[in-house]
């Protein structure tokens, strides 16, 4: 039977490997976030630059009073509107995606390295074991997304179920080479025998993530500041979650293999 018991002491397990190795992975994470974020910062400023201008006209268009010069700013104004949503699906979006699932997945294979050789690997060298994997890694991300925001669009509630029962995906592509469509259905099995745990775990994280993001809007009213303290705090609490993931899969898996061996010593007994 699940425990949250038993959870909370394999969490703190994998948190106390990650703690007295913090400084190597932290180094790791840095090359995940620090690029995304330049390149965000360099589209978006592409984005700002074109929609300012289309912007401008739109209004000097209108101001002249002409009739062809005001359906040409109409038109500007919609493609402004399309530049500045664009920003958003195209650049941060993705961005955001790529670098959580990244950053999860280099954590989780430095925590794999630390539990079989008691230190983690080298930045460069996590990053080589972790190439087989980004990947499929980044399509199942996407999937779990794209789920769960269909999920969302329908009253919340089926989003965060949808998200939960198909989190493990991300450990077990790294732990088990599992792939695409195996890991989201493993992944829904393994929930389904530990739910409970998992969606305390979820709520958690998620009003984790709010107060995180209420907080640093609150402080920051700088367009490019606010997304950098977005960026890295993001780079903090993903692998936070990737080793709330990795204990309840270990957890999960764990049970499992005590029961299994309960059930083969009855047999064996009987």
């Amino acid at each position: 039977m699940f425990s949250l018991d038993s959870l909370k002491a394999q969490f703190l397990e994998v948190f106390t490997l990650f703690q007295k190795h913090w400084k190597v992975l932290a180094i790791t994470l840095l090359f995940v976030w620090v690029p995304l974020w330049l390149v965000s910062q360099v589209a978006n400023y592409l984005f700002e630059l074109v929609s300012t201008a289309l912007f401008d006209f739109t209004r000097s268009g209108l101001a002249s009073g002409s009739g062809r010069a005001a359906l040409a700013s109409g038109t500007a104004l919609i493609a402004t509107l399309v530049l500045r949503l664009g920003a958003v699906f195209l650049i941060e979006l993705p961005l955001l995606l790529i670098g959580t699932a990244v950053s999860q997945g280099v954590t989780i294979v430095q925590l794999q390295s630390i539990q079989a050789r008691g230190e983690p690997l080298p930045p460069l060298e996590a990053w080589r074991e972790f190439k087989p994997h980004a990947w499929p890694l980044l399509v199942t991300s996407f999937v779990v997304s794209l789920l769960g925001a269909l999920g969302f669009a329908f009253f919340v509630l089926p989003g965060i179920v949808i998200m939960a029962y198909l989190q493990l995906a991300a450990p077990l592509t790294i732990l088990e080479n599992r792939r695409g469509i195996d890991a989201l259905k493993e992944s829904v099995s393994l929930i389904l025998r530990s739910a409970k745990g998992f969606f305390v775990v979820m709520i958690c994280a998620g009003i984790a993530q709010w107060v995180v993001g209420v907080i640093l809007n609150a402080l920051l009213t700088n367009a490019a500041l606010n997304h950098l303290a977005h960026n890295i705090a993001m780079a903090a609490l993903s692998p936070l979650y990737a080793m709330v993931l990795v204990a309840l899969y270990r957890e999960v898996r764990e049970r499992e293999a005590n029961e299994n061996r309960a059930t083969q010593q009855a047999l064996s007994a009987s």
